[in-house]
C-alpha cells in the first residue's frame, strides 16, 4: 500500500513538471519576444512618423486613412500594426482636418460600439470583415478624439512611457 501512495506521488510530480516546464519556457521566449519586439517599434517608429508627416502635408485625411488601411493589408506581426497606427497618426495631424470625416468616429467608444463602427467603416471600404483593416482605424480614431494620456502602454497613446523598457512597464502597472 505505502509502495502504491509513492507511485502515485511520483508520477503526479512527472504530469506537474511536464505541464510547468513547457509552460515556464513558451512565457520566458514570449517576454523575450516582446522586449524584442518593443526595441523593433521604438528604432522604427520615428521613420513611420516621419513617412506620415510627409504623406499627410500632401494628401488630405480621407487620403490619409486610406493609405494607412493599404498598409495595414501588408502586417503580418503586432509591432507592424502599432507602426501604422503612428503613420496614421502623424499624418492625419499633417493633413487638413475633416471634420466631416470624424463625425463618423464614435467619441468615448467602447469595444462594442467600436467594433460597429470599425466594421461597418472596413465594409464601406471595401475591406469587408478584415481585422487588419479594424485594428488600422485605431490611429484614425485617435486623431478624431485624443485619448486622454493615462496608459502605461507605450504602443496605445502616453508619450512619457516611451522610453521606458517593457520591464518597467510591466512593473509600473503592478505595483498600482
Amino acid at each position: 500500500m505505502e509502495q502504491n501512495q509513492d507511485d502515485i506521488r511520483k508520477r503526479n510530480w512527472w504530469v506537474i513538471a511536464l505541464i510547468s516546464i513547457p509552460t515556464f519556457l513558451v512565457t520566458l521566449v514570449g517576454f523575450f519576444y516582446a522586449i524584442d519586439s518593443q526595441q523593433d517599434w521604438k528604432t522604427e517608429e520615428p521613420k513611420w512618423q516621419a513617412e506620415g508627416r510627409e504623406f499627410g502635408t500632401q494628401h488630405t485625411a480621407r487620403e490619409c486613412v486610406s493609405e494607412s488601411l493599404k498598409r495595414e493589408q501588408s502586417c503580418h506581426e503586432i509591432v507592424c500594426a502599432n507602426l501604422i497606427r503612428s503613420f496614421s497618426v502623424a499624418c492625419l495631424k499633417a493633413a487638413p482636418r475633416d471634420e466631416e470625416l470624424c463625425k463618423s468616429v464614435p467619441i468615448q467608444p467602447t469595444r462594442k460600439r467600436y467594433s460597429d463602427w470599425a466594421k461597418k467603416f472596413c465594409e464601406a471600404e471595401g475591406y469587408g470583415d478584415d481585422l487588419g483593416c479594424r485594428s488600422g482605424l485605431v490611429g484614425f480614431m485617435e486623431s478624431c478624439h485624443p485619448i486622454p494620456k493615462n496608459n502605461f502602454f507605450p504602443n496605445i497613446l502616453d508619450e512619457s512611457q516611451r522610453d521606458k523598457t517593457l520591464f518597467e512597464i510591466f512593473l509600473a502597472i503592478f505595483q498600482k
